[in-house]
């Protein structure tokens, strides 16, 4: 295709030969119409650009569009692949005009033989193409910007379908079932996302330490749970409290992954915060901010009975109630103040006396407390060496047994166990408290082993040196539907000779005396001066152990 101009008006078209079929077959004059029309409907799309640039001195669709990207300044270099970082989800964008876009950034990208970028040192022989690794790759971007949770869910949505097909063959049903996904990830982001922070006012008489004791509330939502964003927040609510230049503060915290590295953050430490982390394998971690995380669901179910996500303002609604709620103590978190949350007067109050009375009401508790928490169980006293095996009760779960865990080393009130994950030995260490083991017993059976003996009336089991045949007389008190027909001869099998463990009972060492169901051997007979030890008496086809 050539340029239109006053000496070339039909651009190098002639009509179609004799080898094109006749419905097919257009002259010279149809062909350049047909061009004009495909011409100016592009130029209608992009009136940025002259008119007579793309109808009359354009020479192919390489050469209008290379005349857009230099009029938008995007042209086709190593750095402009970088821009693919900047795409993101529009607040009023539907995510299927994102992936249209992301995939048309990437089929923009690919490298051609007219280009001018180089692979290696090496240009390209044929145009690269849309491969599915490449489209996969569209598609875990597409989810991730649409949520960073996402993903997940949808492996665990269509794990089965993966198994057999690529994620790019499952967009369409992903795309149709995106919105009842999206619900279910914000309703679990918003159960995530809720945190408490309690504030501790009272100090104990005794320990002079802080006691574990809510004395006012202080919410917020936080977007995600990354170590630089509980870092922030943690400064801002805690700076409120207490004098910059004041005495440290110590939070107790659970072992999630976004707490554990700021345990050594030096911008915490140089403002007088340091975190304590709670031991893994300890439910009870840290109970009042778990009593005052539940207490803040129940205000908020009862503000909205139907649910849905938690805003600030609703936040703060419910925070204010819990903080104007009168306590055992006869006061609010507001009249601990020395204000009154009604007529604002001041009130006469010493945090000495408040901290004796809490703390009597504590004692007076305890032996009730105990009573509640122990259900009837005896006290657990662990005795456990280096090398024995024992199980954990918090581990307990009606979906699967419990995880088995050897203990490495002891000290005076801990136990340090490592996890057996079917035959290895991971490498993580636990500390936990004796009475949370429970030691798994080495036990041994003294017992020989059950044989099989064939179920055959017409046969005895022989056996060398060890069977001896006892005819049955009237002292053998067996009943008549279990007794062996007349003749016949009980075959009496005396087990190995095996010591017991010197940690179990020889109560198998004892001679059975029940008349009732054992079978009395008279004391005339010659194998009465065996060892009376447990025997085994069969005949045909049963066997019963004495």
């Amino acid at each position: 295709m050539g340029k239109e101009t006053a000496t070339t008006p039909k651009r190098g078209f002639v009509s179609d030969g004799e080898n094109v079929p006749e419905a097919r077959r257009r002259t010279d004059d149809q062909n350049v119409t047909h061009l004009e029309l495909m011409l100016g409907q592009i130029a209608n799309y992009c009136p940025v650009i002259s008119r007579n640039t793309v109808v009359k001195n354009s020479t192919s669709l390489t050469q209008i569009w290379q005349a857009i990207r230099l009029h938008y300044g995007f042209q086709l270099t190593g750095s402009h692949f970088l821009d693919f970082n900047s795409i993101s989800l529009n607040p009023d964008e539907r995510p299927e005009d994102l992936y249209q876009r992301l995939i048309s950034f990437i089929e923009d990208n690919l490298l051609t033989t007219a280009g001018r970028i180089s692979h290696h040192g090496s240009f390209p022989t044929p145009d690269e193409e849309l491969t599915p690794s490449l489209e996969n790759m569209v598609v875990l971007i597409w989810l991730r910007l649409i949520h960073p949770d996402l993903p997940q869910l949808v492996k665990q949505r269509y794990g089965t379908e993966l198994r057999s097909q690529t994620l790019a063959t499952l967009k369409p049903e992903i795309s149709v079932a995106l919105d009842s996904s999206l619900d279910e990830v914000h309703t679990t982001a918003d159960a995530k996302i809720l945190r408490t922070t309690t504030k501790d006012l009272l100090t104990s008489y005794k320990t002079t330490q802080n006691r574990e004791t809510t004395t006012s509330h202080t919410t917020t939502l936080i977007e995600n749970e990354k170590s630089s964003t509980f870092r922030d927040i943690l400064s801002r609510l805690l700076l409120t409290m207490k004098p910059i230049d004041g005495p440290p503060v110590s939070v107790r915290v659970d072992p999630a992954p976004g707490f554990t590295p700021l345990v050594s953050d030096q911008t915490l430490l140089k403002l007088g915060i340091s975190l304590e982390v709670g031991r893994i394998k300890n439910p009870n971690k840290s109970p009042v901010a778990e009593r005052a995380i539940q207490e803040l669901e129940g205000e908020l179910l009862r503000q909205e009975p139907g649910g849905g996500p938690v805003t600030p303002l609703g936040l703060s609604i419910a925070t204010a109630r819990m903080n104007s709620r009168v306590r055992s103590h006869g006061l609010s978190a507001h009249e601990l103040r020395r204000r009154s949350q009604v007529t604002n007067q001041q009130i006469p109050l010493s945090d000495r006396e408040v901290i004796l009375r809490q703390h009597s009401r504590r004692l007076a508790n305890h032996p009730y407390s105990f009573r509640s928490k122990n259900h009837r169980r005896p006290s657990n006293n662990t005795v456990a060496k280096v090398g024995d095996l024992v199980y954990l009760t918090c581990d307990g779960s009606k979906d699967k047994g419990r995880e088995r865990y050897i203990v490495t080393s002891t000290d005076d009130n801990w136990f340090y166990i490592r996890k057996f994950l079917g035959a290895q030995l991971r490498s993580k260490t636990y500390q936990v408290h004796p009475s949370e083991c429970i030691v798994i017993p080495q036990f041994y059976s003294s017992m020989p082993f059950r044989r099989s003996y064939p179920n055959d009336s017409s046969e005895v089991s022989e056996y060398k040196d060890t069977d001896h045949d006892i005819p049955l007389t009237d002292a053998d008190q067996v009943s008549n539907d279990a007794a062996p027909s007349q003749g016949q001869s009980l075959l009496v099998e005396e087990p190995p000779e095996v010591d017991p463990p010197p940690d179990i009972p020889e109560l198998l060492s004892q001679p059975v005396e029940d008349a009732d169901t054992a079978a009395v051997i008279p004391s005339s007979d010659p194998l009465s001066s065996l060892p009376t030890r447990p025997k085994r008496i069969v005949w045909s086809g049963a066997t019963d152990l004495y």
